[in-house]
């Protein structure tokens, strides 16, 4: 069966394989234990402890496939970019599911050996921040390799000499394809090795496994894919994975409308990665062009959570009418051992050009109460011809 065949079968299959102890994307590393011994259990692959994060807890590789092509798979480096950690254990239940696709996943097997690490970052993830226990971001320490979870990964490439790697993160919601107005569902880059930006034969073969993951998902998300912006960063992973010699594939999950929890994004990363999987084990990639990457825009930030357009605002008895650009922001309360949002002004100004997964319009209001200062809380008031007050607390909109 051909790769779009059996891809646009496992697309509208999906929900066979998603892992159902994942309700929300605030997942814990006590979750991840559970599931890994249950996983064990089937005899199918090989679970082992391959190190100690900074609060002494667990980080696992999985190994499965007994073939020649050797490929590593890593997510949450950054403790709150969890998306790619539920597609890694949706795909896991793909591997030991029983059904018509069991030739499909002999191929992979006989293929490709796999080892998968989900959740580099645990202690980040219990508390929902971008770095470790002593605020390193890992995606950041290869050179030094302070932290042990740095230093686990980088053994572990070390060890195992994987052709390809897949780096997993999460982006904001705040990007488009180019200048679209699309918000970017999901974004792939194939790093640099170094400033010049050669495209070394290593590189070229994670070009053209992107460019046929971004062919497949083009019939699923016409316009929402996007390429991340190659400027080189020497002391992140898949840089220096490409000048090791590791075909490094970065995968970034962005937003999609009514998709708080990213569990579509979520699906958007299993079927990316078991089609890369596929085009990778018959040798398929080889026959993309390195044409369908580098014309795929490139990611811009243009988006605001919520646009206030057309704005009064009255300073020394004169008036300007503006736009309010607001972004929310997740935040972890160890308090209240939960996640509160935040919300703050990002720019004012002619916000025109911008975009918003969000729009008020503001035409007639005049601004009575508020900081506009950037960064400032989205604390505003706002009235009407009419006395009507509308007030922005926090972001969200309520009317007296």
């Amino acid at each position: 069966m051909d790769t779009v065949t059996i891809i646009n079968q496992l697309y509208h299959r999906y929900e066979i394989y998603s892992e159902t102890k994942f309700s929300n994307k605030f997942i814990k590393h006590s979750q991840i234990k559970e599931l890994l011994i249950n996983l064990q259990s089937t005899g199918i692959f090989e679970v082992s402890e391959i190190g100690k994060s900074i609060q002494e807890r667990e980080i696992y590789c999985i190994k499965i496939g007994k073939g020649e092509t050797k490929v590593l798979l890593w997510s949450q480096m950054h403790g709150d970019e969890p998306t790619a950690t539920m597609s890694l254990f949706d795909l896991l239940n793909f591997f030991i599911a029983k059904d018509n696709y069991d030739l499909f996943r002999k191929e992979l097997f006989d293929n490709l050996t796999l080892y998968i690490v989900p959740m580099l970052n645990p202690d980040g993830a219990e508390v929902f921040t971008r770095e470790n226990a002593i605020n390193i971001d890992l995606n950041r320490d290869y050179i030094r390799a302070v932290s042990p979870e740095s230093k686990i990964l980088k053994q572990l490439q070390k060890e195992i000499k994987p052709q390809f790697g897949f780096n997993l993160h999460d982006q904001d919601s705040y990007y488009s394809p180019g200048n679209s107005y699309k918000s970017t569902a999901i974004s792939f880059l194939a790093p640099p090795q170094d400033y010049t930006n050669e495209i070394t034969p290593v590189r070229e073969n994670a070009i053209r496994v992107i460019s046929g993951i971004i062919n497949i998902l083009y019939d699923f998300i016409p316009g929402h894919i996007a390429r991340y912006k190659d400027d080189h960063e020497p002391r992140s992973f898949g840089d220096n994975f490409i000048l090791n010699g590791t075909s490094s594939i970065l995968i970034e999950s962005g937003y999609w409308e009514s998709d708080d929890n990213k569990f579509f994004i979520r699906k958007l990363n299993f079927i990316a990665l078991i089609s890369a999987l596929r085009i990778i084990a018959t040798g398929e990639y080889k026959l993309y062009e390195d044409k369908t990457y580098f014309d795929t825009p490139v990611n811009v930030e243009s988006f605001f959570d919520l646009l206030i357009k057309d704005v009064t605002v009255i300073k020394d008895t004169k008036s300007y009418q503006v736009d309010i650009g607001i972004i929310r922001k997740r935040e972890f309360d160890l308090y209240s051992d939960n996640y509160i949002i935040k919300s703050f002004i990002e720019e004012v100004g002619d916000l025109s050009f911008s975009n918003a997964h969000e729009v008020f319009s503001g035409n007639g209001l005049v601004l009575i109460d508020g900081n506009l200062a950037i960064n400032s809380d989205a604390k505003l008031k706002l009235k009407d011809q009419d006395e009507i007050i509308y007030c922005f607390d926090n972001g969200t909109l309520i009317i007296r």
